[in-house]
């Protein structure tokens, strides 16, 4: 793979020269020499979260989206996958991509960053403006076989090519966020890339030119140009695009929970949210843990009570320090209870004793079913010596039902 972005960026095309001298030319952006910015004075000009996404059409939601669409990608066979409340989209090889009609990422001066998860040992393509061997402007960032990410640029000739390696290899399977930032000139390690903890560098470099020839291929994720061989095999969850470098070096210095004691009835919820302080901070990711899962955890916001009855601690930590807060949940047995009596049309009465949630779910099945729903309902009952036994009542046979509300002993 390394070869291969290599020579295609070395590789002299009269094509580019003639398109470059024409009117395409009057798009060329002049290169401006900034400082570094604090991450939170400048926002993505475009970015792609993926929970916006209208079937294949992947929403920009970044400063300079527009109302048109004009910065919207178009995903090819990339589904969008939720899991633990995320939403990402899925490369599985081949022509699974995501393709832009406009380009996304500025000259010169700029900050990518994106988080992705992977397991591939192959030589894969992420981003890149690179057009499979007809263009020599451009960059690219791919990862090795060994796992390392690597983000080359090149200004139209070889000896202009610039390339960063990680350190750090991310093909293990777990989520990565990576940042990749350029300040556009040739100032000495002003071209670096980020693993995980945007505060420190992971690697560094010298760009040998600055960029000033817009690329011919306008953005293109997951494959290289019309190239299937080296398309990437993993999962990406988000892409911001900057034109400023940014500086993630604010640190998190305090967590704190919205409530520090809930009192929940088994197998209810209640929300709880963490603080993060200050409020410019980067690193703000919070990694979620309980003491005793089976008597509550957190789930997407909220603490879920379980089955069982007792008192368990929910901590919320800052990942990567050792700043945490914590929640001190405690779960008491739902005594609100039932007597369900379902007459069928035949004129038998059946009893079922349920809890408050059963009634719930049986009322709601209740008004669905006429057309809509399942056209039966499963009751749990205990009767030795079977392990489990189910009854099932269906829709159609019956006449009418009561509720007997009481609360249960302790």
């Amino acid at each position: 793979m390394k070869k291969k972005i290599s020579l295609v960026l070395s590789i002299v095309l009269i094509f580019s020269t003639i398109f470059m001298g024409s009117g395409f030319g009057k798009n060329v952006i002049a290169v401006e020499n900034t400082t570094t910015k604090q991450s939170t004075d400048i926002k993505p000009i475009h970015q792609y979260t993926f929970d916006k996404d209208n079937g294949d059409t992947v929403i920009d939601t970044g400063s300079m989206a527009g109302e048109d669409g004009k910065f919207n990608g178009k995903a090819n066979n990339t589904k969008i996958i939720t899991e633990n409340g995320e939403k990402f989209r899925r490369f599985n090889g081949g022509d699974d991509s995501i393709g832009f009609n406009d380009y996304i990422t500025p000259l010169g001066k700029k900050s990518i960053k994106f988080k992705i998860r992977t397991s591939s040992t192959n030589d894969s393509n992420l981003i890149s403006n690179l057009n499979d061997g007809a263009i020599e402007c451009g960059w690219a960032s791919w990862i090795s076989g060994s796992g390392q990410i690597n983000v080359s640029v090149s200004n139209g000739n070889t000896s202009s090519i610039s390339k960063v390696t990680s350190n750090k290899s991310i093909n293990d399977g777990k989520w990565h966020e990576i940042l990749f930032t350029w300040d556009g000139t040739t100032g000495t390690n002003k071209m670096m890339l980020y693993i995980d903890d945007l505060t420190n560098a992971d690697a560094v470099t010298t760009a040998k030119s600055v960029e000033n020839k817009l690329p011919a291929n306008k953005f293109l994720i997951g494959k290289y140009g019309v190239n299937k061989a080296y398309s990437f095999i993993g999962d990406l969850a988000s892409l911001e695009v900057y034109n400023d470098v940014l500086d993630c070096s604010i640190k998190v210095e305090s967590i704190t929970l919205d409530k520090s004691s809930i009192s929940l009835l088994t197998g209810k919820t209640d929300n709880l949210t963490a603080i993060v302080k200050p409020d410019n901070a980067i690193n703000k990711e919070i990694e979620w843990s309980s003491s005793d899962k089976d008597i509550a955890e957190y789930k997407d916001g909220k603490v879920v009570a379980g089955k069982k009855i007792g008192q368990a601690t929910i901590t919320a930590k800052v990942k990567g320090t050792d700043l945490k807060a914590t929640c001190e949940v405690n779960v008491t047995e739902d005594r609100n209870k039932a007597i369900l009596a379902i007459t069928m049309v035949n004129g038998i009465t059946k009893e079922y004793d349920v809890s408050a949630d059963e009634i719930s779910a049986f009322e709601k099945w209740f008004d669905e079913s006429n057309g809509k729903g399942q056209v039966r309902y499963g009751f749990n009952k205990k009767i030795n010596p079977y392990k489990q036994v189910k009854e099932y009542i269906v829709f159609d046979k019956i006449a009418s039902f009561e509720i007997r509300s009481y609360e249960a002993d302790k």
